[in-house]
């Protein structure tokens, strides 16, 4: 299946009649999508695999081969129309490193390897995000502002932070309103 821009935030699927009827009965309405990039043959175009269907989509070039990325579904009919998450926009890959790699590095700056800071520095890792105490510290302040804890709360929090502060140049990317 090929998928084209229509406009900044939509796509549509350009594909046999099939092909859309079968990925149609597979997505619902809202529905969070999980994707993982399998190629990317051209900086412009990248095989995203949506619940074991490929879609070639149409992108700013920043995706790299193995990176998950996530959708919502906000039309399904006349077309397809996919939504990139806000939290997601800044992610750039999933971390490579174990977890002794991590208690390692959480050691080596003079932090508790909890597994609170441990996932902490993952989701650090996974956003581009310097790791360090200072950087632990503003991410732990936002958790106990919002009283959250876990997974979710963390990448949350991280997110909050990539949009507080210029720790890379993200403006000067092209958007990630990718047409997926």
């Amino acid at each position: 299946m090929v998928v084209t821009a229509l406009t900044e935030r939509q796509i549509k699927i350009l594909a046999s009649p099939a092909e859309v009827k079968e990925f149609e009965r597979r997505i619902t309405l809202g529905e969070v999508l999980k994707g993982r990039v399998k190629r990317v043959p051209t900086p412009e175009r990248a095989l995203v695999n949506f619940k074991g269907t490929n879609l070639l989509s149409q992108t700013p070039g920043l995706f790299e081969v193995g990176q998950h990325i996530f959708v919502q579904v906000m039309q399904i009919r006349p077309k397809i129309v996919m939504q990139l998450l806000k939290d997601e926009k800044r992610k750039i890959g999933p971390c490579k490193y174990s977890k002794r790699d991590l208690i390692d590095l959480l050691l080596s700056i003079g932090e508790e390897a909890s597994d609170e800071n441990i996932e902490i520095v993952k989701s650090l890792i996974e956003y581009g995000l310097p790791v360090g105490k200072e950087t632990i510290n503003k991410v732990k302040n936002i958790l106990k502002d919002k009283e959250r804890r876990g997974e979710e709360a963390v990448e949350s929090a991280i997110s909050s932070l990539a949009d507080q502060e210029k720790w890379t140049d993200f403006e000067a990317l092209p958007r990630v309103d990718i047409k997926i």
